[in-house]
């Protein structure tokens, strides 16, 4: 008597490759890595190193050795390069989704970032050409952060999206919540390096709002987002939500209490430039944390 091989399972089948995940991951890691890049163009002053875009200074697109700017032009010119890499590494990503899942909702947000990447380097090209007006300094970060929305939309789909865990509708409400917190967070902290020092140019002008009440106003939304983490993690460890979940929301905290720390030790220090860009570095964590505990309680999943 022979019987036919079982069926693979439906969960088996989905399973992404390991390169798609590993260009997931790496989609996610460069747009952190070139929000990094720019903090530090901006403490080191060095944000008009290559005062004109798409060229350097007008007439050449790389910094000429010696030249008036000195290094704060290669600096500036270094973070342009990293948007090169940026680009790199979404396009194989949305190649390679192409290529193995054609019909998946991940190759069609993958096509998405790469329209945002492009935008950003043109978002980037117009902040320079407004001398770092403190308002498009906020669209540029702000528009990386949606970057990050998109990257980490594929990498849900990819490893997530076919395998929903149960999560009770009282604790989708707090996870909402605590995701328009972190908005608040990031927006608000926008503002609050708009008003204080670190412009990215010494003649760069400030917002001109009271640093003190933009600062509270941050604080606030900050310890609104812990609180909100805490009654969730509480809840999932409850039962009310899957493991995967659970281990989101506590590593959101964990990163909630890290960023903390660095805020509060870069007041008290007199915002140095070293602990602001690793400032900047937590809210990319930060941020990247909430978003994968809110798609992991209200993402969508992959039809494919």
């Amino acid at each position: 008597m022979t019987t036919s091989a079982p069926a693979p399972s439906a969960t088996v089948a989905a399973r992404p490759s390991r390169t798609l995940v590993r260009l997931a991951v790496a989609a996610v890691a460069v747009n952190v890595a070139i929000v990094v890049t720019g903090g530090i163009v901006r403490v080191t002053g060095s944000g008009l190193g290559c005062p004109d875009w798409p060229s350097c200074d007008g007439t050449r697109v790389v910094p000429q050795a010696g030249s008036e700017a000195g290094w704060h032009a290669a600096v500036e010119f270094g973070n342009r390069l990293m948007t090169f890499l940026v680009l790199a590494v979404v396009v194989w990503l949305y190649v390679e989704l192409r290529r193995r899942r054609p019909d998946s909702r991940a190759r069609s947000w993958a096509g998405w970032l790469i329209v945002g990447v492009l935008g950003q380097g043109v978002l980037g090209g117009i902040t320079v050409r407004m001398d770092l007006h403190p308002l498009t300094v906020a669209a540029h970060f702000l528009a990386s952060m949606v970057l990050l929305v998109l990257a980490m939309v594929v990498h849900h789909l990819l490893t997530r999206g076919t395998r929903p865990e149960h999560t009770s509708p009282a604790l989708r409400r707090v996870v909402a919540g605590i995701v328009l917190g972190a908005v608040a967070v990031i927006v608000v902290g926008t503002l609050v390096t708009a008003s204080g020092p670190h412009a990215g140019d010494p003649g760069t002008p400030r917002l001109g709002l009271d640093i003190r009440t933009v600062a509270r106003v941050h604080t606030t939304a900050v310890w609104t987002t812990v609180v909100l983490t805490v009654v969730g993690l509480v809840a999932a460890r409850r039962g009310h939500a899957g493991p995967t979940l659970t281990r989101a929301l506590g590593l959101l905290l964990t990163v909630e209490l890290l960023q903390g720390a660095v805020g509060y030790t870069q007041y008290l220090l007199g915002i140095p430039a070293w602990l602001v860009a690793l400032h900047l570095l937590g809210a990319c964590l930060f941020w990247v944390a909430t978003l994968r505990a809110g798609l992991v309680a209200l993402g969508p999943a992959d039809g494919a």
